[in-house]
């Protein structure tokens, strides 16, 4: 980390004149820049209703841009492969950082919501799947979701154990016991293995309210 340090302050600038000229030479810059700019963001994984994390990508989306032109202009001596996943990894670590701390709950709750959303509108006509059922149980509607379907929705552990603290904080979260399961483990311990589905069968399910 040392030598990357001095480096940069050695070369710092060493080609902003020329750069700078490569730009005000090209014909509709505004264009290169916003393609390059969609080209990140269709590449990182951000929700809508997330609006501090969208700008946050976009200027992250802007030195994706610039790192771009500089490699067109010859001042870069990488592959456009290295320059797309040296941003992207600098952003997608950030964004993971954020989800495990403080605001991780609310976010993954959002994510919650949305596939829940999307659960409700695809379930209409077919209300019931081998990995997702909305049943009716003491006059409350409920989603059923195979636990390892819900678990492919987050990012990794971390996120999902924060995404169950969220759904159960609102009071949505059917749980089996009233054991604190998510100082136990993984998060599977709070999937139930009652009631049994349409078809007959024990899994192992996380169960949600459906007005969540």
């Amino acid at each position: 980390m040392g030598r990357i340090r001095s480096a940069i302050a050695e070369n710092h600038g060493t080609v902003i004149d020329a750069y700078i000229e490569y730009l005000i030479s090209l014909d509709k810059l505004k264009s290169h820049v916003e393609t390059h700019m969609s080209t990140f963001m269709s590449k990182v994984s951000v929700p809508e209703e997330d609006g501090a994390a969208l700008h946050a990508a976009r200027n992250f989306a802007l030195v994706y841009a610039g790192g771009m032109l500089a490699f067109q202009a010859g001042f870069l001596p990488w592959r456009k492969a290295n320059i797309l996943d040296a941003v992207a990894t600098c952003f997608n670590d950030g964004y993971s950082l954020l989800l495990s701390r403080q605001g991780g709950e609310d976010l993954a709750k959002q994510n919650v919501k949305k596939n829940v959303e999307i659960i409700k509108n695809v379930r209409v006509k077919s209300p019931s799947t081998k990995e997702f059922s909305i049943v009716e149980r003491g006059g409350q509607k409920q989603i059923f979701m195979r636990a390892t379907v819900f678990a492919k929705w987050f990012a990794n552990w971390r996120v999902l154990l924060n995404a169950l603290k969220a759904v159960d904080s609102a009071g949505a979260l059917i749980k089996p016991n009233t054991v604190n399961a998510l100082r136990r483990g993984t998060g599977y311990e709070w999937a139930v293995s009652t009631p049994r589905w349409p078809d007959h069968t024990k899994q192992k399910t996380i169960v949600i309210r459906y007005d969540i």
